[in-house]
């Protein structure tokens, strides 16, 4: 976004406030605005409750530290009797949740609620679809080697895993429904 926007190429490991570079959402800019016009802290958020887990997904404005099983409560509760796979933040960044007894926070956007599909996970096909996909530019089924190898030198050098921003663009686009996002997960624990 930076580079189609400004031009500026941000490099691995730099924080674009180094470059003099600030990145907002429109709801912290108008969280800004208020604290700065109005003196008034952020005390309520957009928020989006979907994904085929969920009888009616739907969007809310709400108080910062609502339950998020009152919200899906108000929805009319799960879809099915499958197990649930938890998404709070987004698809890409977001994080697994286990249960459902977390409060959403001021800087919370959304939970996806999904009916679980067991997947089997495939030999790798060496597509490229991952490297493709990758924004850092990366090779993740590299690390994912690296990784299974406990080859905490390579993922420090030529694999660069400290670019890596657990975006999960590999893990969607692959075709072979590897969980790359993980391995590269556990590859930044190993290269510490």
């Amino acid at each position: 976004m930076i580079k189609t926007g400004l031009g500026v190429k941000v490099p691995p490991g730099v924080l674009p406030a180094k470059l003099g570079i600030m990145v907002f959402n429109v709801s912290t800019i108008v969280g800004l605005y208020k604290a700065i016009r109005y003196n008034m802290p952020v005390v309520k958020r957009n928020f989006t409750l979907t994904g085929n887990g969920i009888t009616t997904p739907q969007n809310f404005r709400l108080r910062v530290g609502t339950s998020l099983k009152e919200l899906i409560d108000y929805s009319n509760g799960y879809k099915g009797d499958d197990n649930k796979v938890m998404i709070l933040g987004g698809p890409m960044m977001g994080a697994n949740l286990v249960r459902d007894d977390a409060v959403i926070s001021k800087t919370c956007t959304s939970c996806i609620i999904l009916n679980e599909q067991k997947e089997k996970e495939e030999p790798c096909v060496r597509c490229g679809s991952c490297v493709y996909s990758c924004p850092a530019g990366l090779q993740p089924v590299q690390i994912m080697n690296a990784v299974k190898n406990k080859d905490a030198d390579s993922l420090k050098g030529s694999l660069n895993i400290k670019a890596c921003i657990l975006c999960g663009m590999c893990s969607y686009t692959c075709t072979s429904k590897i969980h790359l996002t993980d391995y590269c997960r556990k590859a930044k624990r190993l290269a510490q």
